[in-house]
């Protein structure tokens, strides 16, 4: 749960939200679509996969409510752009065991299940809601790291509503770096090599390591994370051959017992 220093910042961050829910209507009085807006913001604030899982007030369009969560899907042609898969049972659970008490989280994934995007889309809900978070996300190349936080994270907020884009405001520049403007929060894309030296200094939140199984130098990643507080997520389908490879089949099977401090615990129900 947030501690008592993300309470009181909230507070104030809670009549910033009033003033931006009042300020907009959608064809109902505007006393009720102010109240229904704020009570979204106030229930996402606590747990990602409400976020995730979010609607808009509803229209007569979308008598339940528009989802928020918009998300490309490249294989499909008909339907590029789909709506977060709420009833995937298994991006519950997993959403649950990226937030639990251990702040290791390793997962094998097939292709094509979504679970590198609902990594990212838990990121922009860390960043969205919680005050100077400092996240870290890797890929061999620096290119397809920046490819995968604008992919997953800015279209994403860029297809929300324009109320919500404004309560949780993101900076469209520079290409590697996403700031939540209202938390002071950041997402920052690197390539693996980062390992070498910026890692070994970092005081980031959070490290996100997108198929740790390609990267030969993610156990470089992992000795650098190891003596911080910092969260380490890494994923990756199968791969053998390269040190991260074989580093990242031992952590799967074998796992690693760290604990995160009390504060940092997120509560994730349906």
């Amino acid at each position: 749960m947030p501690n008592k220093r993300q309470d009181a910042v909230y507070k104030q961050r809670r009549e910033v939200w009033r003033d931006i829910v009042y300020d907009m209507t959608s064809g109902v009085t505007r006393e009720e679509v102010a109240r229904a807006r704020l009570a979204k913001l106030e229930e996402w604030r606590n747990n990602p996969w409400a976020f995730k899982t979010g609607r808009d007030v509803p229209t007569e369009e979308w008598p339940d409510g528009k989802p928020i969560i918009w998300t490309p899907d490249e294989r499909d042609d008909e339907a590029p752009v789909k709506s977060y898969p709420a009833t995937y049972d298994y991006l519950f659970h997993l959403t649950k065991e990226r937030w639990g008490k251990e702040r290791f989280f390793f997962a094998n994934k097939a292709r094509q299940l979504y679970v590198s995007t609902d990594s990212l889309l838990d990121i922009f809900w860390y960043i969205s809601f919680r005050e100077e978070r400092e996240v870290i996300v890797s890929k061999i190349k620096e290119e397809a790291a920046i490819k995968l936080i604008n992919d997953k994270i800015r279209v994403p907020f860029s297809r929300m509503p324009a109320w919500v884009r404004t309560a949780i405001t993101q900076t469209p520049d520079p290409r590697n770096v996403i700031t939540c403007t209202e938390t002071g929060s950041t997402v920052t894309a690197v390539a693996q090599n980062f390992a070498e030296g910026d890692a070994r200094g970092i005081t980031g939140s959070l490290v996100f390591v997108d198929e740790a199984a390609f990267q030969p130098m993610f156990p470089k990643i992992y000795r650098a994370i190891l003596p911080m507080a910092a969260r380490l997520w890494a994923v990756s389908t199968a791969n053998i051959g390269n040190p991260g490879a074989a580093l990242f089949k031992q952590l799967i099977f074998e796992g690693v017992d760290t604990r995160v401090e009390e504060d940092e615990e997120v509560v994730v129900e349906r």
